[in-house]
């Protein structure tokens, strides 16, 4: 369905800060357009993760210093990937959340709601940090990479269990459908061996 795909990129964009994100949004992008197909509302996740690659790649020049990294573009760039990020992970979520309610699974439709409140205390602590540096204290800082790091693992573990759990009905249509013709061929090979 694309949940795997986008496990593996999510993955790769909690270490967005080391170049990460060059494989991991397009890996996102890739899994939120197979998602597409069953939700729309991972469409604009498809769009928001392509968007998202723009960051990384500034940081990229950041890190082999052609860009500054404390100069108004890196910092506008930042700004934008935050809000992004905030906007992918409203998509994201809410998509699950329909998806899993398709499925009868109200637990994960219920978790998905909960990561959607986690990851956006997140985003609006990033920005706030980052519209006010003087809360940018050494402790704070510390404490919103920890954060960060947390809800990232947590998020893919549940983008995980999401690949491992949700189907949609179509795909449980087409699963009863195999086992009940499996079960037909095994009663079909028993009466061979009676007769």
């Amino acid at each position: 369905m694309g949940f795997g795909i986008t496990s593996l990129g999510y993955l790769m964009i909690i270490f967005d800060s080391m170049g990460g994100g060059l494989i991991g949004w397009p890996l996102m992008a890739y899994g939120f357009y197979r998602l597409s197909a069953v939700n729309n509302r991972f469409r604009l996740a498809l769009i928001l993760s392509i968007l998202s690659l723009e960051y990384s790649v500034v940081n990229l020049l950041a890190i082999f210093e052609a860009v500054n990294d404390q100069g108004m573009f890196y910092k506008v760039s930042y700004g934008v990937y935050l809000a992004i990020g905030a906007l992918l992970h409203f998509a994201i979520m809410t998509g699950i959340r329909q998806l899993a309610k398709e499925g009868g699974s109200e637990k994960i439709a219920n978790t998905a709601v909960n990561r959607l409140y986690l990851t956006e205390v997140f985003y609006f602590w990033a920005i706030l940090v980052m519209c006010f540096p003087s809360l940018n204290i050494g402790t704070l800082s510390m404490l919103l990479l920890g954060f960060r790091f947390i809800i990232g693992f947590m998020n893919l573990w549940f983008l995980y269990t999401c690949f491992a759990k949700i189907t949609t009905q179509s795909q449980l249509e087409k699963d009863k459908k195999y086992f009940e013709d499996l079960e037909k061929k095994e009663k079909a090979k028993k009466r061979q061996k009676t007769e």
